[in-house]
C-alpha cells in the first residue's frame, strides 16, 4: 500500500495504477454559481443588502454522462440583526431572509457565497452517500469523511517546486503522483 509510505522518502514520479479488475465507480462532478439579482435597501437600513440566487448541480458519469440533480436557492441578505422580509414575487420565486455574518458590503456578498458552499456540500454529501465518487469545484470546507475530491481550477500560487512541476505534464490518464 503506497499510502503507508512516508512522503519524501520515495521518488516523486508518475505511478501507474494496477490494471482494473472491476468497473470503476460512478463519478459525480459538482459545481455551483451565485449571482446578485438586485442590490436593495430596507426602509431603515443604512447598509445595502442584496437579493441573490445560487445554482448548484451535478453531472453524473458511469459509462455515459448525464445531468444529475440541480437546484436553485435564493436569499435576501442584510446585515446581522436586520429583519427584512420580502413578499414572494410569485409562487415559485421568493427570497428567504438570510443574515450576513458582518455588516460590511463584502460580508453581505460573502454570505451569498456561504449559501452556495453549503448547498454544494449538501449535494456532495448526498451523492457520496449514494456511492458516487464526487469531484467538487473549489476547496473542501467540510469535515465529514466522504468520497470527495476538491478540484481547484485557478491557481494563484505554485504549490510544487520547479523540479516537481516538471513531472506533472508526464502524467498519463489514470496516473497519480
Amino acid at each position: 500500500d503506497r499510502t503507508a509510505e512516508p512522503v519524501g522518502e520515495i521518488a516523486w514520479a508518475p505511478v501507474r495504477p494496477p490494471a482494473a479488475t472491476a468497473a470503476p465507480p460512478g463519478l459525480a462532478f459538482i459545481d455551483g454559481v451565485s449571482r446578485v439579482d438586485a442590490r436593495v435597501f430596507a426602509d431603515t437600513a443604512t447598509q445595502p443588502g442584496l437579493c441573490g440566487s445560487v445554482g448548484v448541480g451535478a453531472m453524473l458519469a458511469n459509462g455515459s454522462a448525464r445531468f444529475g440533480p440541480c437546484d436553485v436557492h435564493r436569499a435576501a441578505v442584510f446585515e446581522p440583526g436586520r429583519q427584512v422580509r420580502f413578499p414572494p414575487v410569485s409562487d415559485r420565486l421568493s427570497y428567504p431572509e438570510r443574515p450576513a455574518r458582518g455588516d460590511r458590503p463584502e460580508d453581505i456578498r460573502g454570505e451569498l457565497e456561504h449559501l452556495r458552499e453549503e448547498k454544494e456540500a449538501a449535494l456532495a454529501a448526498r451523492l457520496a452517500g449514494e456511492g458516487w465518487v464526487v469531484t467538487a469545484d473549489g476547496r473542501l470546507r467540510w469535515l465529514e469523511p466522504m468520497s470527495i475530491v476538491g478540484y481547484i481550477k485557478s491557481h494563484h500560487r505554485h504549490y510544487l517546486s520547479e523540479e516537481l512541476e516538471k513531472i506533472v505534464p508526464q502524467l498519463a490518464a489514470g496516473e497519480l503522483t
